[in-house]
């Protein structure tokens, strides 16, 4: 997921395909862990855990922010989103819509399925079972769109060196605002319209991180800052959602990767890879090649192997039965790691089978 503009796994940036395997990993991790309650109190080491993995979505973005104005060619950019995003978002939205209830054996309300298609494209909000997981497509689709503005904006604020910062900061304010605000004045959701304003800014600001990447290229003290800060802001949100979410388990904003410590541990983390001279590797450019196609299947590909028996086989034999942190983790990482690896097969397959049959 992220870039369109670079087609070429030779011309990939192997640090940033680290990154985009995390947040591909912590997506998974985030919609396949067990939850958070344990004895009718939050467990401070879950929610740890979901802190860690809940920016996803705001790394995704940064990274794209990185490669989104090298092809300024507006016209060839919604080519190319049609093609690699819009197209293969609406063929598996209508496979799963019209062809995977046959394949379980239930029966398909055909004028409810094409109600909710259609809707799920007039509103950019998917609202099929097993498909709403693809709101970030849509937004992508309507950033791609903005292109123009967005471009215009970038191309004035490099243009002044101290532009870029002042920009950086004024978009964490926002989002900190908003934060004090209790969300009430971006009202952001997981609904891509709602999340369309900081979606275009996390872009914006990740192509002025990664212009300005020289500065931190090489050096060790960017990283010790970059790990240090993305461990420390996510301490403290663990803390202070664990006691927010026992006093209300409705306030759930804070976990958002729209909100300012969202903002900073995305950028924090992506300042340490960033750091890291920069390096190619064929094996890291090939897993992170497939992320899109995994984000994409992750969640139909779990719930056949779910009803194969796969889970309940993971829990039956990693499993003890305790609520331990350490059995938490582990169930996470093994159904988390297989249902990942299971989709880069399906995905590396399907681009074999392509190449051979396009010859």
């Amino acid at each position: 997921m992220g870039n369109l503009s670079q087609n070429s796994k030779s011309n990939r940036d192997s640090r940033v395909e680290l990154a985009r395997i995390y947040a591909c990993l912590s997506v998974l991790v985030l919609h396949f862990k067990p939850g958070t309650f344990v004895n009718g109190q939050r467990s401070l080491s879950r929610v740890f855990i979901t802190c860690i993995c809940t920016d996803a979505v705001g790394i995704f973005l940064l990274i794209t922010g990185f490669f989104f104005f090298a092809q300024a060619d507006y016209g060839k950019k919604i080519q190319s989103c049609i093609r690699k995003i819009a197209l293969p978002t609406i063929v598996y939205t209508l496979l799963i819509a019209f062809l995977y209830p046959v394949l379980i054996g239930g029966s398909v309300d055909y004028g409810e399925m094409v109600r909710q298609f259609i809707v799920s494209i007039i509103t950019c909000n998917p609202q099929i079972h097993n498909a709403q997981h693809l709101w970030y497509m849509y937004l992508y689709c309507i950033i791609v769109v903005a292109f123009p503005v967005l471009n215009f904006i970038i191309n004035k604020i490099s243009s002044q060196k101290h532009m870029q910062s002042i920009f950086v900061v004024m978009t964490f304010i926002l989002l900190f605002i908003n934060d004090c605000c209790g969300n009430n004045l971006l009202h952001c959701e997981m609904v891509p319209l709602t999340v369309f304003i900081p979606g275009c800014l996390f872009v914006l600001c990740g192509s002025i991180i990664y212009n300005n990447r020289h500065y931190i290229e090489g050096k060790i003290l960017p990283f010790i800052a970059g790990v240090t800060v993305f461990c420390a802001v996510n301490i403290a949100r663990t803390v202070y959602m664990r006691a927010l979410l026992n006093t209300d388990a409705s306030l759930t904003h804070l976990y958002g990767w729209y909100t300012s410590a969202g903002f900073i541990c995305a950028i924090s983390l992506l300042v340490s890879v960033l750091s890291i001279k920069p390096f190619y590797h064929k094996a890291i450019n090939t897993i992170s090649a497939t992320t899109m196609n995994i984000y994409i299947l992750h969640v139909i590909v779990s719930e056949l192997i779910t009803m194969a028996g796969y889970k309940n086989w993971v829990i039956t034999t990693f499993l003890d039965g305790s609520e331990s942190f350490i059995q938490f983790a582990k169930f996470t990482a093994i159904y988390s790691i297989s249902v990942f690896a299971i989709c880069c097969v399906l995905s590396i397959t399907f681009k074999k089978i392509k190449s051979i049959s396009s010859k």
